[in-house]
């Protein structure tokens, strides 16, 4: 049930919100947690039963290693522990996700003829997994006790951020749990979660989806293209996963706002970054804590001193492994190493300390994002070796070719977007300008936030086309 349909936004989330809302009014806390569990499941399952059915074998099994690492009196078994989860987590998510890549590579290679077993990965497993990988390390190092099943089972599997991410912390989500709100806390949270659901949904709908056209145009046939035209493709569908992806943690923010829940922020202005390192801590920034904390950091300690070399090293793997996180294919492999390089290089970079003229930083980061994000884009390396020579100049320099029948038709694609914004945009303007303490901006009740921003999700949906499937979801 994508968080753009009818169904999610009409039916489903207010039902569950207003539930929920009644639940705790009645003090019924453990209620509100089975029905958070409940609608949960029924969210994740509906349409694919044996999706549900693996999801919660997989909760179950860490539920239990989990159990037994705050068991275990001494470290051995507890280590031992710790391993059979990671061993089992990591298998999980190979059975499903690499396993047609591993068989396709072997069959290059050898000129065998293997049979792809093409089993459909459960939805959200590269997300639901990482975030068991962390429990049971923080439960190993005793950052926190082992919760109980139920518990276990609705922080890892929370509607909100079941799907894409934020990659959450188990024992964080479950202390919300038992927390006490006054009513007017929680209405607060709940007007602030609808706000942020409305901003996630116009990035979505109304910015990331209007590229949508454009982006595929360009990569589906990147010989056509000039050296002007590839640039601008190259660099629309850096704003396309950004709003999309952006836009889809604000809906996953607010929906957990409107349950009382608070999960991790995953953006900062990723784009206004100055240095490679600053940008992978703003972009997709629960995915780099457990870069940084769970992969970066052990490897690094696996190599005894804490050299520079050893460091980039680190940085190699870790980044390489991030690749292949986000798709079995070598375009992604190759983006996560490529990103590794650029983190190595910044290391050393920053540490001859030398700086860079004011804004080059900046300029130099955007552009070796954009670059990159071709390979993240791209069906397949070929293709984006193709992509990367229209970027370089040639005899079609300045042409308008490719993209002149799309121009023609952005009036009739941009209606929606165009009239929506006009009152998205007076607000998002306000918000800035309140941020920053602006004595002649006016501050805006959260009431006629709330109204207009769900005056603006009802318009687009009644009168707009069928948003597309949001990017991370393939991951």
């Amino acid at each position: 049930m994508p968080f753009t349909s009818l169904s999610y936004l009409l039916f489903f989330l207010p039902a569950v919100a207003i539930a929920h809302a009644v639940l705790l009014s009645l003090k019924a806390r453990r209620l509100a947690v089975w029905l958070l569990l409940g609608s949960s499941l029924w969210f994740y399952a509906s349409g694919r039963p044996e999706q549900g059915l693996l999801f919660l074998a997989s909760i179950v099994v860490n539920w239990v290693i989990a159990t037994r690492i705050g068991k275990a009196t001494r470290d051995q078994p507890r280590l031992r522990w710790l391993w059979v989860g990671i061993v089992a987590n990591v298998a999980f998510l190979s059975a499903f996700k690499y396993i047609n890549f591993f068989f396709a590579q072997v069959s290059g290679l050898s000129g065998l003829a293997l049979s792809l077993p093409n089993w459909p990965a459960p939805l959200g497993i590269s997300f639901f997994t990482f975030a068991q990988i962390m429990y049971l390390t923080d439960c190993y190092q005793e950052m926190y006790s082992p919760v109980g099943l139920v518990d276990h089972a609705t922080s890892t599997g929370m509607f909100p951020y079941i799907a894409a991410g934020p990659i959450v912390r188990i024992p964080e989500i479950s202390e919300q749990f038992s927390e006490k709100h006054d009513r007017d806390a929680r209405w607060d949270l709940a007007k602030r979660g609808l706000v942020r659901l409305g901003i996630g949904f116009a990035k979505k709908v109304l910015l990331g989806d209007s590229l949508v056209t454009i982006v595929n145009t360009g990569f589906a046939a990147p010989s056509s293209l000039s050296t002007y035209e590839a640039w601008i493709v190259a660099f629309v569908y850096t704003l396309q996963i950004y709003f999309d992806f952006s836009g889809y943690t604000d809906m996953a923010v607010g929906s957990a706002m409107l349950l009382g829940i608070r999960i991790p922020e995953n953006f900062n202005n990723p784009y206004i970054a100055q240095s490679v390192s600053e940008f992978w801590q703003r972009w997709h920034m629960s995915l780099s804590n457990f870069i940084t904390n769970y992969l970066y950091t052990p490897i690094l300690r696996a190599q005894g001193r804490p050299t520079l070399k050893n460091s980039v090293i680190a940085v190699l793997i870790a980044m390489g492994l991030c690749g292949l996180w986000h798709g079995a294919a070598w375009t992604y492999v190759v983006w996560g190493i490529v990103h590794g390089v650029a983190l190595g290089v910044n290391q050393y970079w920053r540490k001859s300390k030398r700086k860079l003229p004011p804004g080059v930083g900046w300029l130099l980061t955007l552009t070796f994002v954009t670059l990159a994000l071709v390979l993240f884009r791209a069906s397949s390396l070929p293709m984006a070796v193709k992509f990367f020579a229209a970027m370089l100049p040639h005899a079609n320099l300045f042409g308008v070719g490719a993209l002149t029948p799309l121009l023609q038709d952005l009036p009739s694609v941009a209606v929606r977007p165009i009239l929506l914004l006009l009152v998205v945009i007076p607000f998002a303007v306000m918000q800035i300008y309140n941020a920053k303490g602006a004595a002649w901006a006016p501050r805006i009740p959260m009431s006629v936030k709330v109204v207009a921003y769900s005056l603006m999700i009802y318009m687009t949906l009644f009168l707009g086309g069928e948003p597309t499937s949001f990017v991370y979801f393939q991951f």
